[in-house]
């Protein structure tokens, strides 16, 4: 399911070899959300070690009792009471998936900055994502119709919110897997991830057929 706007066009950045084949034979790389923790393996613009994960610092009272009842996830719950405040603490951990990453915003500096030299152009997201999730499908790697594609939306993880902040943050953010610090705001990035009972996986090339009525490269 997508809460985004798919007759718009999206851009991949990528490797020039890696753009000659995907348009030439349909292969791309699917990721998996936990792997882009691994700041050493792919540098600083593209990783993160707080990827799908985030500590939370909420003052008041009752915040983590709303949480839960809520529904949210929460481990490492911790309540600190001084000076008669109580701050809470706690961490959300997303689940490993599938992710594709691509970006709503064609900016070629951003992509020379992450070290990429080519750009596709995902001119028909709708037939990309189906063709990408029905390969997948027939790859066993997920069981769900259709991906969940939204925008990443950029956070403070570091400030302490009040009590009524809790809560509108809590239900105002989309969920864990596609929140990242705001340090990386100027990728304007798109998120496609795929749920999967697998209980370990890595990151996939993926056939996608009829690339060339979806996609084309422009740089």
């Amino acid at each position: 399911m997508s809460t985004l706007d798919l007759t718009a066009p999206l851009y991949k950045y990528t490797k020039s070899h890696h753009a000659d084949r995907m348009m030439a034979e349909g292969w791309i790389r699917v990721g998996t959300l936990y792997e882009y923790r691994d700041i050493e393996r792919h540098g600083p613009e593209i990783g993160d070690d707080m990827e799908g994960k985030r500590q939370l610092r909420f003052q008041g009272d009752g915040v983590i009792k709303h949480f839960r009842a809520g529904g949210l996830t929460i481990t490492n719950a911790r309540v600190i009471n001084s000076g008669g405040r109580t701050l809470n603490i706690f961490a959300q951990n997303s689940p490993d998936s599938f992710m594709f990453c691509c970006t709503h915003e064609l900016d070629e500096v951003s992509m020379r900055k992450m070290g990429y030299d080519a750009c596709v152009c995902i001119s028909n997201p709708t037939l990309f994502f189906a063709e990408v999730t029905a390969s997948m499908t027939r790859m066993g790697l997920t069981t769900v119709s259709e991906a969940l594609i939204n925008k990443v939306v950029y956070v403070s993880k570091n400030d302490v919110l009040s009590g009524t902040d809790a809560r509108k943050d809590h239900g105002t953010l989309p969920s864990i897997e596609f929140q990242k610090d705001e340090r990386f705001d100027h990728q304007k990035e798109v998120r496609a991830i795929w749920n999967t009972r697998l209980k370990d996986f890595k990151p996939e090339l993926v056939k996608v057929q009829r690339i060339k009525e979806s996609c084309e490269r422009i740089i």
